[in-house]
């Protein structure tokens, strides 16, 4: 299984049997299913993509929590394969190895989505949080990129837990982050354009929670970014991540700026940005 086409048609073919196994027994049967593989690579692939059948795929009874638990089992999975290996390549391939599954379950646990309305719950976001962080400690410091989408979900899980002076730190760091990439990555139009929109994006989340605490010039920024992304709509190759953007801003917009008392924080959360 060396290409993802191939780890996905061994997760495709392995899903009836986990989703039978959460509706029957919950995580600890779908935990016990892919430990019960006996190849590392096999335990690893069903980890990772979990996510495919237990976020994006439909089962009884379906909610966060298993997929929680699916997800430290994965994460102790990887650091245990992570530490039982002498080899230092191999290591850090695992060590990344928990890092995407914990940014994945810190992404999947936000409540930043268009039209995902599945209910989350304080907890969900303070897992969210704490994957976010674990990511951020496991992120090498040449991984730009990683480091400013892990500042991003640290950052939305603050603002869903009201910690919204923290928020603004997070998304500052993520906005570093994405301007630091463009500038390491600018030799071709293609990167520069996925780096533009990652710029558009953090400058907009930045702008947002710049307007959420009352700050002057926030929602000016945020609206900036929103006419950015429009001018973009006429792009055939730009529309869809366009499309994507203003639909996030304004997502997180309608659901925390108009119901958020300008300048209010959470009290002590603020000190933990």
């Amino acid at each position: 299984m060396k290409t993802f086409a191939e780890q996905k048609a061994f997760f495709e073919a392995n899903w009836p049997a986990l989703r039978e196994a959460v509706e029957s027994g919950g995580a600890p049967a779908v935990i016990s299913y892919i430990k019960g593989l006996e190849d590392d690579l096999e335990r690893r692939v069903l980890f990772v993509m979990a996510r495919m059948g237990l976020v994006m795929g439909e089962w009884k009874d379906k909610s966060f929590d298993p997929y929680i638990e699916v997800c430290d089992a994965g994460i102790n999975e990887m650091l245990a394969q992570a530490r039982s290996t002498g080899d230092e390549g191999e290591r850090a391939k695992r060590i990344n190895g928990a890092h995407i599954i914990s940014y994945n379950l810190a992404a999947d646990l936000a409540d930043c989505w268009p039209g995902d309305e599945d209910p989350r719950t304080p907890e969900h976001f303070e897992r969210g949080l704490k994957a976010a962080e674990d990511c951020l400690g496991w992120c090498a410091p040449t991984m730009i990129d990683g480091l400013s989408m892990d500042w991003w979900v640290r950052g939305m899980h603050q603002l869903s837990l009201g910690q919204r002076t923290g928020a603004h730190a997070s998304w500052e760091k993520s906005l570093e982050y994405a301007q630091q990439s463009a500038k390491a990555q600018g030799a071709t139009e293609e990167v520069n354009v996925e780096a533009a929109f990652s710029i558009i994006l953090g400058s907009g989340y930045v702008g947002l929670i710049k307007a959420i605490l009352g700050k002057e010039g926030g929602f000016e920024q945020f609206e900036q970014a929103i006419g950015v992304f429009t001018s973009q709509m006429p792009d055939e190759n730009l529309r869809g991540d366009a499309t994507f953007g203003i639909a996030q801003l304004q997502c997180v917009q309608g659901k925390y700026l108009k119901a958020t008392p300008p300048g209010l924080d959470t009290g002590e959360e603020a000190a933990k940005a």
